[in-house]
This record gives C-alpha cells, structure tokens and sequence, in this order.
C-alpha cells in the first residue's frame, strides 16, 4: 500500500497535529482505516513563516523519513502553489493507492489551489482521493464526498460517543514547543501551588469582606506601588502592616511574629505584596481544579507557566488540558470590568494563538454574577455585562467567567468548573 497525506500549515500547527496523530492511532477501527488509510507519506505545505511549524510538527510527530516539506515563495500565489505541489506529487506519488488532503489550515488560497491541483492530479492518475477537513464542534474529522451526506470520524459506536478526544492527547510541553516558545523547565514543572503552607481560605476571607476586604486589597495596592517606583519611607510600616494582617487573619504567610523588615529579605517581602495583590488566587482556583482534577479528566494541570515566544514571555495564570482542548484561565482581583475585559481579551488571544478555536478561556474576577440593581458607576461592573461584551466581538462560544458570587461558595464552584470542562 501507498498512502500520502497533504496538510497545509497555517499560523497554529494543532489542528495538523490532530490530523497526523489521529491517522496514526493503533486504536482506529480497522474499516475506518480502509476508508482513510494510515499515511505512508507525508506532505506538509508552508510558506516561509510557517516552516518553522512544520518542522516541529515532523519532530513531534515522528516523520523523519516519511515527510517532504514544500516551502512556497507567496501562498497566495495560484501558479507557485501548482506547480510546487504538482512537483512533489509527481517525486512522491505517482504511483499512490490514495492522496488524502486536509485542508483545515494554511490561507484560503492554499486551500483552493491545493485542492483544485490533488483532485486534478488524482483524476488523471486514477488515484483515490480523500478530502478533509477538522470541525471544531464536533471534535472530528470531516471527509468530503459529493455522492453521500457528510462523513464524520471517528464513527460513533452502538454504545459510545467518540471523538478525536479518545484519540489524541498532548501536553503542555509539546503545546508550546509545536508553536516555536521557548520553555524554562522550572517553570513547567509547577504543577502544586507556589507557597504550599498558605491558607488561601483565609486570604479569601479576609480580602472579600465587603468593606473590611477592600481596605486591606487598597493596603496592598499602596504598598505594592511603593515598592515597585521604589518610594521605601514607609517600608517599615509597611511590613509591620503586614505581618499584622499575616497573623489577625492567619494568612499562613512565612513571616515570623519577630521579624522586622531589616532581618527579612528585601525580595521576599516583595513576592509576598505580589502574592497578596493577586497570585493568591491562582493557587486558590488550581486547589480547587486539582481537587476534581480526575473526575474532570484532565490530561494535565499546571499553574504559572511561562513560556516565550521570540524572547518575550507571556504569563499564564492556570493552564488544563482535556486530550487536546487547551483552557486558560485568567485571574484578577479587580472587580472593575474594563480590567475585567482587558484580562478576557488577553486570555482569548492567548488561548487562541496556542489552542486555536478549540481552546477555551476564562476569566476568573471579583465582579459579582449580575447587576446590583443600583443606579451608580458601578452597574456594569459584573460579569453579565462582561459576556455580553464578550458576545458582540464573537467570543461567546470561546469563553467563559467565574464570579466572585462562585468563588464564595465551594459547591457552586465545583459545579460550575465541571461545566467549563464538559465535554
């Protein structure tokens, strides 16, 4: 037998990766591997900037000797994308049993003029040829055929529903290596919360107290401030203020009753006014995940991890993976929506660039659920709000929040992260 497969490569190589390990997949029932045979070749078409990509994906999906890589001069350029393909059909597959093409990525006119050159190859060779694309909705591929209604697979069973979940898994570490992003391995091996004898109950309490908690976050905010543009007048108040919140509240913090700022570290004292200002909710929401993590099954949970893309880092709160489906979360103490939106917008983008239109992204915040019902500034500072923001720009489908009305309560929480994460 002689198989090929042809996948354009676009700006976000996971949907390439889906497509070959999927064809690759021991698990395949083996008349559905008749239909769409396992490839024996490969070929990957790309332009200049999206070789890097194809690269990574003939190193993370093993296909050393089996892949040719097409580079196009301008993928928008009918006669360059015909005659480099035809080209390479005609080294590779002259005598093929079945081409396969799958055009899920790369520009439309890669997939027009790829799709136009195959077929017509195909025909003039009497070579099966086999269409397809990824459906985002569904998990699955989707084969094209003129004669019969849309072909969907993987087939779902008398007994179970399948999709491209039971077939394909990846990790956080070839998420991002697939994307070109550099990794510090420190960092991908957090995987437990980052001050483990925290009580982040407490903090929780103390600092969404109505009125009680908006003075201390306000302290914090000062403090931090302070720090950061390097103003230490008040550095001695300010670690007493502290340490006083650390043992009236029970925060769990590593600060003994004795310490003054002279014996304390300079360093420490500042990870903690960061830890307070905010990075203690995102231990406080990965406990929670890791708490139903196996029921949820998640392929993998990591918090903080921060990868770089061309020498710039980028910082994610809390990362899951669900098979392939990537969910990023991004957390705030804010409960001021236009930090609220800029959050969410950066959280889709992310989640986006390194999960595509599967990935999911949540915005984790302190806005209430709905409106209070007063007539003030404040109104449309919640959450419903938000989703409505979110739906005018198309993001509905892709996103979602978790309120502070949620995180108060530790049921609705748990119920409204199995909703997240269902299938």
């Amino acid at each position: 037998m002689n198989n090929a497969l042809i996948c354009l490569i676009g700006s976000n190589p996971l949907p390439n990766y889906l497509v070959c390990q999927y064809l690759n997949s021991d698990n395949r029932d083996e008349e559905e591997k008749k239909f769409i045979p396992k490839p024996d070749k490969y070929i990957f078409l790309c332009s200049n900037e999206t070789t890097i990509f194809a690269e990574k994906l003939q190193e993370k999906c093993q296909l050393f000797d089996k892949l040719s890589i097409v580079k196009l001069d301008n993928e928008r350029n009918p006669m360059d994308i015909k005659d480099k393909l035809s080209k390479k059909l005609n080294e590779i597959a002259r005598d093929a049993d079945s081409i396969h093409l799958n055009y899920t990525g790369g520009t439309k006119p890669m997939a027009v003029h790829s799709y136009q050159c195959v077929k017509e190859f195909c025909g003039a060779k009497a070579i099966r040829f086999i269409a397809s694309d990824v459906s985002d909705e569904k998990s699955k591929i989707i084969i094209e055929s003129d004669r019969t209604d849309v072909i969907y697979y993987p087939q779902d069973s008398i007994d179970s529903k399948k999709n491209l979940y039971n077939f394909v898994e990846i990790d956080c570490k070839t998420l991002f290596e697939l994307h070109d992003m550099e990794l510090d391995p420190e960092r991908m091996r957090r995987t437990t919360s980052k001050l483990l004898d925290v009580n982040h109950d407490k903090i929780f309490e103390a600092l969404t107290k109505e009125k009680e908690g908006e003075e201390i976050r306000n302290k914090i905010n000062e403090i931090k401030e302070r720090i950061k543009n390097k103003n230490l007048e008040k550095i001695n108040q300010d670690f007493e203020i502290v340490k006083k919140y650390n043992i009236d509240y029970e925060f769990g913090l590593n600060i003994d009753k004795n310490a003054t700022f002279e014996s304390y570290s300079k360093n420490k004292f500042r990870a903690i006014i960061d830890y307070l200002h905010g990075k203690w909710l995102e231990d406080y929401l990965f406990k929670a995940i890791y708490k139903i993590k196996d029921e949820l099954r998640l392929s993998e949970l990591r918090l903080s991890v921060k990868p770089k893309y061309k020498g710039r880092e980028c910082d994610i709160d809390v990362i899951a993976i669900k098979g392939y489906k990537l969910y990023l979360f991004s957390c705030t103490t804010s409960n001021d929506i236009k930090i609220c939106k800029s959050k969410a917008f950066e959280a889709i983008y992310r989640a986006d660039q390194l999960g595509g239109s599967h990935a999911k992204a949540i915005c984790v915040n302190f806005m209430p659920e709905k409106p209070n019902g007063k007539k003030s500034k404040e109104e449309k500072n919640n959450n419903e709000e938000l989703l409505k923001d979110m739906s005018s720009f198309g993001a509905k489908m892709n996103f979602d929040y978790i309120s502070l009305d949620i995180l108060k309560d530790e049921k609705q929480l748990e119920e409204k992260l199995k909703a997240i994460f269902k299938d």
